[in-house]
């Protein structure tokens, strides 16, 4: 388990050894609460210091899961890290992304959950909490993704997430997915499937 959140960590200090900077071993959690199997780092809640969201895997007879943030609550990152939850249901595998919505300061997160992909929004980005649950939207209810990247595809200005799926808008397998994000009154999602 320990090996999971060290390379987490060191994906996210790789840019720092262009600039000849040594990479830190930084332990964040010796005993998580299950299987971490999505991994993502980002600006979750500071703009200096970088946070980790990890997803557990639910174990066979549906217990266990869940999403959560991992934070330093010195604003370094030799911590202390506490971990809150962002949603503590759901199994959690494959993979998770941050996205930025414009105008939005701190990233939310994408993250595949139990045969659905989710939007989590993170409460900062109006004032809120990012230690409660965080809100959410189910974008496929019909699969999660085996591979996922978040860009802006369409050159709209709004993030894009392309995924791969086993089942999406009910065709079958093997398809690629590309679900276009739309931010106006609400969140609008389209399905497209590419060829």
């Amino acid at each position: 388990m320990k090996s999971v959140f060290r390379l987490a960590f060191m994906a996210a200090l790789v840019p720092m050894l262009a600039y000849g900077q040594s990479v830190q071993t930084i332990i964040i959690d010796p005993h998580p609460p299950g299987k971490p199997l999505e991994k993502t780092v980002a600006f979750f809640t500071s703009t200096t210091v970088p946070s980790v969201v990890v997803g557990m895997a639910a174990q066979d007879d549906g217990s266990g899961g869940g999403i959560y943030l991992y934070a330093s609550s010195s604003e370094t990152l030799s911590g202390p890290w506490t971990m809150t939850t962002i949603d503590r249901v759901g199994d959690f595998y494959e993979r998770s992304a941050a996205f930025l919505f414009p105008g939005d300061t701190y990233p939310g997160i994408v993250a595949s959950r139990s045969a659905q992909l989710v939007l989590y929004f993170n409460p900062m980005n109006w004032g809120g909490d990012p230690t409660q649950p965080w809100p959410s939207e189910i974008i496929n209810p019909n699969a999660g993704c085996n591979d996922l990247h978040v860009a802006d595809l369409d050159q709209d200005g709004l993030p894009d997430v392309v995924c791969s799926a086993t089942l999406a808008a009910y065709t079958t397998t093997g398809k690629l997915l590309m679900i276009l994000l739309e931010y106006r009154a609400r969140l609008i999602a389209s399905v497209m499937e590419l060829t």
